[in-house]
């Protein structure tokens, strides 16, 4: 079964009611647990691919029954909460033998090692393409069947559950809601924008210092290491006279100038450093362009991303990278893989990100990879430099990184991120690289319908 690139997803199948909250044992609410696992039993009646659009909504997928105490569990809660006795779960036939029992596939990646058919199936009666699996309940257990992808059943969904983290990464120090790290070493010493880099390498950002709890807590950890000056988050805002701001995007506070600072001598003095002095902290405003070392910051508490991805500010980002088992993939099929993970394909909206993401790519393992992004041209739109649009749905407002006399061809309808330099060039959707996947790194809000509609076809 072929599936079509989908901007957005269709309606939910019912709406949940409450805020968007993490439940005390690591669902959301409405949603069962079981195991390290969240299921949602959508009482719609959908087709198989529109019952799956529904769950990559609320960044699941269709369920996958992984074993026989899975598959009672969710025998028992169907029987709790409809009468219907049919359900799509996420197996599905994924290449057409004469031999029905053959190519049947999780939709998640799972791997499909334990079966619950109904006794006779999969037959695929009357060779009407019965290509996706419901469960059905079968007298006192549930069985599973091949139908027609077409028809219209229930579904359900299911996710990784969240858990909680105590404390902060190794290496990393605590205080208060945020964890701290002084990547301090001769050779770590670099300018304000390549130790910001540096930061959010870490899926952290240069630090904002917020109130004087924070200002001494910051001055115990730095005085300790006998260095004076260190980069903080502070910056000029070039678009207001005198007015500064902190790179992460809190509110400018508590000021800890030195007396007659900030100067802006000789007008480049646009980045602020932080002096450690016995019993007292000061800012500086300095050239960004001088070598010190730094001070990271980032959030503690919950684990709002799943193992493997990276966490940036409010989302999760997946980068996929060809390995053994891993291929390159064209832009379409790239972005399919990001959708069977609840995400999208990356959008890039701010030069924060655009350093973000330069940061996790620039890396002797990674620089050399080209990344599939999730900008795609509009169809019947020739203009190099107009019609394109973000996969996820946000606007495209930074056109700025494109490379030099970049985009260029009307066929090549795809972009692609040269990590290396920061720049974007325009490419043939058919080419295969590595990709980019972003998600929210909150749970989607239950509440919300999302709005069907397509993209413009790559081919």
């Amino acid at each position: 079964m072929k599936f079509g690139i989908i901007s957005s997803f269709l309606t939910v199948a019912y709406l949940c009611t409450g805020t968007n909250v993490i439940a005390s044992q690591g669902c959301p609410k409405d949603w069962k647990i079981y195991g390290n696992s969240c299921y949602l039993f959508v009482m719609r009646q959908m087709s198989w691919g529109d019952s799956r659009a529904n769950c990559l909504a609320f960044g699941a997928d269709m369920v996958s029954i992984l074993d026989s105490a899975e598959n009672d569990f969710i025998y028992q809660q169907t029987k709790n909460v409809s009468a219907t006795s049919e359900f799509w779960i996420g197996l599905i036939r994924k290449k057409t033998t004469i031999d029905p029992k053959d190519g049947w596939v999780w939709s998640d990646g799972r791997d499909f090692t334990n079966s619950q058919w109904r006794q006779g199936e999969p037959n695929n009666d009357g060779n009407v393409h019965e290509n996706c699996a419901e469960l059905l309940k079968d007298g006192n257990r549930a069985r599973w069947n091949d139908n027609d992808c077409a028809k219209s059943f229930s579904s359900i969904c299911k996710k990784n559950k969240v858990n909680a983290t105590q404390g902060c990464p190794k290496d990393w120090k605590e205080f208060s809601a945020s964890c701290y790290f002084i990547p301090y070493t001769k050779a770590r010493e670099m300018s304000w924008e390549d130790s910001r880099t540096n930061c959010l390498g870490y899926g952290a950002d240069l630090v904002s210092i917020l109130d004087s709890n924070e200002v001494d807590f910051v001055h115990k950890r730095i005085i300790q290491l006998g260095k004076y000056n260190f980069w903080i988050g502070l910056l000029r805002n070039k678009t207001k006279k005198d007015a500064w701001i902190w790179s992460d995007g809190n509110k400018l506070t508590n000021p800890q100038w030195i007396k007659n600072e900030p100067s802006n001598s000789g007008m480049i003095e646009n980045c602020a450093s932080l002096s450690a002095y016995g019993n007292w902290t000061e800012w500086n405003d300095v050239n960004c362009a001088y070598l010190y070392s730094s001070v990271c910051k980032k959030e503690k508490g919950t684990q709002e991303c799943p193992n493997g991805w990276k966490k940036y500010h409010n989302s999760c980002y997946l980068f996929v990278i060809p390995k053994k088992v891993i291929r390159k993939m064209s832009w379409e099929d790239s972005r399919a893989v990001c959708l069977g993970h609840g995400a999208d394909m990356i959008s890039i909206l701010d030069s924060s990100e655009v350093e973000f993401v330069h940061g996790q790519t620039n890396t002797d393992a990674l620089k050399n990879y080209k990344f599939w992004i999730g900008l795609i041209r509009k169809e019947k739109t020739c203009d190099d430099k107009d019609g394109w649009i973000w996969s996820d749905g946000n606007k495209f407002t930074n056109p700025r990184q494109w490379s030099e006399n970049e985009p260029n061809s009307c066929q090549e309808k795809c972009t692609e991120f040269l990590g290396s330099i920061r720049k974007w060039n325009d490419n043939n959707c058919a080419k295969t690289f590595a990709s980019i996947c972003k998600r929210t790194k909150v749970i989607p809000d239950t509440t919300m319908s999302p709005t069907a509609g397509t993209l413009p076809s790559t081919k």
